[in-house]
């Protein structure tokens, strides 16, 4: 299958937060390759787990995206961090925000950075660390 959004370092993107969530002392499992459950990385901190799903596109982030990761939050019974290189589009912030509007403990948080010291600064004051 083909993914038109999704660019080479993908990869490499993805490995990347890993490490930050590591350096975090947040990491709690990093899903196996051939295992899709649809996120990346389950993280815990002390007063919440959370899914993360990595997307490195060179379009913005559409709606499907974020329905199917809402969807995946909702089912996990954790919040979820969603993690993006390339920005988003404002009618899925819009959904983000209608989301989180309902729901009390399984908020989607939605990242936008390509640097690592980036990623670390946001995700540290989203986890409270």
């Amino acid at each position: 299958m083909v993914y038109p959004n999704v660019t080479p370092g993908s990869k490499e993107f993805e490995s990347m937060v890993g490490e930050v969530l590591n350096e975090l002392g947040v990491l709690s499992e990093r899903v196996e390759a051939g295992k899709d459950d649809g996120y990346d990385f389950e993280i815990k901190t002390q007063e919440q787990n959370y899914i993360v799903e990595v997307k490195r596109y060179s379009k913005l982030l559409g709606l499907a995206t974020a329905r199917e990761f809402i969807y995946k939050v909702n089912q996990s019974g954790k919040g979820g961090i969603l993690i993006v290189s390339s920005g988003f589009t404002e009618r899925t912030k819009q959904l983000i925000n209608e989301h989180n509007a309902l729901s009390e403990n399984q908020k989607v948080y939605l990242v936008v950075a390509k640097a690592k010291t980036e990623l670390k600064g946001i995700l540290a004051k989203i986890l409270r660390l």
